[in-house]
């Protein structure tokens, strides 16, 4: 097997960058572009590129560890499906609950088990995801479930195998919302995806500020 990383990145991050150069997979980076171009522009090259096996979506404000992607990497092999981690949703973190910030309590994860996202994805909203709480998570590792399907993930991170990289195009609800949209392409192909719950990875909250598409030239460049 040999993954490669890919890693649309519209901010600098200086946490990211050197948790990611950590990481011993070959990588693209996709600097600056909006959306819609970093992942078709990334799926392109990696599929010109045939001696990769699995395609590793790794969001630039999401930190990852090697054991992580062992992991996937080791889950994909075995299922040879569609598999990601999880972390915390942070949309919610930053506002206040009867005069307190959100706890891991009260806080919610990315995936989502019950329920596809809205269609089209970016006219939903919060609730509609359903998304898993992080109590649950705890509840259903306590219970001995370490793998479990969702109908949504959100690539935190998310290894997929090139047959159905192939088959599946990358694509967005109006400019966003890449990760609801192939949610529903799976469902639409009867392509299932796991979550690896020993797989728990960090999202940085409140990085909007830092987009820098439309301030830098894109680029597009490869490691090694």
């Amino acid at each position: 097997m040999n993954p490669l990383i890919f890693i649309p990145s519209p901010r600098d991050l200086e946490e990211f960058k050197e948790a990611t150069s950590k990481l011993k997979y070959d990588k693209i980076w996709l600097k600056y572009y909006n959306e819609d171009d970093a992942y078709r522009l990334g799926r392109d090259w990696f599929l010109q590129h045939p001696q990769y096996t699995h395609f590793i979506i790794l969001p630039d404000d999401l930190i990852v560890t090697q054991k992580d992607l062992f992991n996937l990497v080791v889950d994909t092999d075995i299922s040879k499906g569609i598999v990601s981690g999880w972390c915390r949703n942070t949309i919610r973190k930053n506002i206040y609950w009867k005069g307190e910030p959100e706890t891991e309590d009260m806080a919610d994860s990315c995936i989502s088990i019950e329920c596809l996202p809205p269609d089209p994805p970016n006219q939903g909203t919060y609730d509609k995801y359903h998304f898993m709480s992080l109590k649950s998570i705890r509840e259903a590792m306590y219970q001995g479930f370490t793998h479990i399907p969702v109908k949504y993930a959100g690539f935190p991170p998310t290894i997929i195998p090139r047959d159905i990289v192939n088959k599946i195009p990358f694509r967005t609800s109006s400019g966003c919302c890449t990760d609801s949209c192939f949610s529903l392409d799976l469902a639409k192909n009867k392509i299932d995806q796991i979550c690896d719950l020993r797989v728990r990875t960090y999202h940085f909250d409140d990085t909007y500020d830092k987009i820098k598409v439309g301030k830098e030239v894109p680029e597009l460049r490869t490691e090694p």
